[in-house]
Formats: C-alpha cells, sequence, structure tokens
C-alpha cells in the first residue's frame, strides 16, 4: 500500500493515467509503491526514510516528486520527446535535495535530517550499519592484552 501519495493525486495531475489503468487502481499502485521507494533510496543518505505517512506529514516536494515519477514509470517513459526532460527533472531535484541545496519541509516546518553516516574508506564509502555505538569506541587495555596474547600464541 503507498504511503505518500494515491491514485487521485496522480489522475488529478495527469488525467491520462485513468484512461491507461481504467476503472481500477491496482496497476498504478504498483507504479506509486515503486516511486516511492525510489525516493526514499534517493533520500537515504540525508532523511530518515520512509517519512511518516500522511500528507500533512511527508514534504509537499516528496509527494510532488512521487506524483510525477509514478506518471513517468505508467506512461511517460513512452513519449520520446518529454520523456526524457520528466525524467531529467525528477532526478534534479532528488540530487539537490541529496546535496542540500534543497531542504524539505512539511505542514510543521522545516524536516530535519538523519544522523551521518561514518564514512568507512577514504573514498566516502558509507557503512551500511550506520554509525556504531559509543560504547564500542573505547578499548580497554586488559582487551588489548589479551588479544595480542591470543594472537603469539602465548
Amino acid at each position: 500500500m503507498s504511503q505518500y501519495i494515491n491514485f487521485a493525486d496522480v489522475a488529478n495531475r495527469y488525467p491520462k493515467v485513468s484512461e491507461k489503468v481504467g476503472a481500477g487502481v491496482a496497476e498504478i499502485e504498483g507504479y506509486i509503491m515503486g516511486a516511492e521507494a525510489e525516493v526514499d533510496a534517493a533520500l537515504a543518505s540525508i532523511y530518515n526514510v520512509p517519512f511518516i505517512p500522511g500528507s500533512s506529514n511527508v514534504p509537499y516536494l516528496v509527494r510532488d516528486i512521487c506524483i510525477d515519477l509514478t506518471y513517468w514509470k505508467a506512461m511517460g517513459w513512452q513519449n520520446e520527446k518529454l520523456g526524457k526532460v520528466q525524467k531529467d527533472y525528477i532526478d534534479a531535484r532528488l540530487v539537490a535535495i541529496s546535496a542540500g541545496k534543497v531542504q524539505l519541509t512539511n505542514s510543521m516546518g522545516l524536516m530535519t535530517q538523519g544522523p551521518a553516516f561514518a564514512g568507512a574508506t577514504s573514498d566516502g564509502t558509507r557503512s551500511s550499519f550506520g554509525v556504531d555505538p559509543v560504547e564500542n569506541w573505547s578499548v580497554s587495555e586488559a582487551w588489548q592484552d589479551s588479544f595480542v596474547n591470543d594472537r603469539s600464541g602465548d
């Protein structure tokens, strides 16, 4: 089930999508869920996703991108002239958010960004496990001695 938008949101902006799905909503629901998942994946490095469902909680820009992306997934990609332009516009907005050039807001104001990820390598590759708990940041002298003794066979 979709979290951020619904069929009516897409059909209100893009009436032609109603022609594609006819009277049923099941087909478009798959496109909606795919669009929401893609947006969440694009923003996961900077925001805690998924956002709290509900139109007042989800940033309007996220809803806007999900609507456009749903239409593009359902029909837009088939349009040789406008399909690429629309997808480039969608991608540019996601990049701007991820790069911090655009910040998200909802009905309560500015959305707080998620925790920073620890870089695992010098090239900025991120840990898939997140930041290590504080209690794991130090090592006792006894643990070090034990580790050395275990390795040396003493």
